[in-house]
């Protein structure tokens, strides 16, 4: 079966441009930045960073299924699970060195990336059913973990305003 070679690499390279300006909003924090929380609360840098962690295999699976079963359908997450993962995430982020979670982060991506260059134009059509979303594809799939990698680097950047962290990690004050 002929590889999509242009279709994946234009997938590839969004996923390789999600994941630099990941590393360029983390860039130069220390642990103590990693770990600054917002005065109004919500998540760490490195909660954020061990979500990502936790999503990505999740996304890379349902694209799996959806290669191996017709009908694949991807639950929707509630809200309460919604809450419930940013909890876990943040006891991960917590309890692990923020290096380990972004040595995680890095072989998630090789996952990824490995997947993804082995799907024909074919595979990455195949279609996949979204509980909330309605119909998307397995293509589709990969382009959103990029997009919601950018949404969490946006999110870090955030933070980091919120919490006076420059680019060393310090009080901006």
């Amino acid at each position: 079966m002929p590889h999509a070679e242009p279709v994946t690499t234009s997938v590839g390279e969004r996923l390789e441009a999600s994941r630099q300006a990941l590393m360029d909003a983390i860039a130069e924090l220390d642990e103590e930045g990693f770990r600054a929380r917002p005065a109004a609360g919500g998540w760490t840098a490195a909660g954020v960073l061990a979500h990502l962690l936790d999503d990505e295999p999740k996304l890379l699976a349902y694209a799996r299924s959806a290669l191996e079963a017709d009908d694949t359908e991807v639950e929707a997450t509630s809200d309460e699970d919604r809450e419930q993962q940013a909890k876990d995430a943040a006891q991960s982020a917590a309890g692990g060195p923020v290096p380990q979670i972004l040595h995680g982060l890095l072989g998630a991506r090789r996952d990824t990336l490995r997947q993804l260059e082995a799907l024909s134009a074919e595979q990455l059509a195949r279609p996949v059913r979204h509980a909330a979303y309605g119909g998307t594809s397995v293509g589709r799939l990969f382009q959103h973990i990029a997009e919601h990698e950018d949404e969490h680097a946006d999110q870090i950047r955030t933070i980091r305003a919120q919490t006076g962290r420059n680019r060393r990690g310090t009080s901006a004050l």
